[in-house]
This record gives structure tokens, C-alpha cells and sequence, in this order.
């Protein structure tokens, strides 16, 4: 039972810092594309 749950915390946590990493790279994107935007604009 332990070496189950240890499995899915595993699985869980990867999957959970998937979804950060992805967050974060969009948001990182969205930040160069505004910065850039900028640049442009001035």
C-alpha cells in the first residue's frame, strides 16, 4: 500500500509541476511579447 501511495504523490507532483512549468512559460512569453511591444512602440 505504502509504495502505491508513494507512486501516486509521484505522479501527482510531476503532473503538478507540468502544469506550473507551462503556466510559467506563457506567462514568460506574454512578458517578451510585451516587451518587445514596447521597445516597438517607443
Amino acid at each position: 500500500m505504502k509504495l502505491s501511495k508513494t507512486l501516486f504523490t509521484k505522479a501527482f507532483e510531476t503532473q503538478q509541476n507540468a502544469f506550473y512549468e507551462s503556466v510559467l512559460g506563457s506567462s514568460y512569453w506574454y512578458f517578451i511579447k510585451i516587451e518587445s511591444g514596447s521597445e516597438i512602440l517607443q
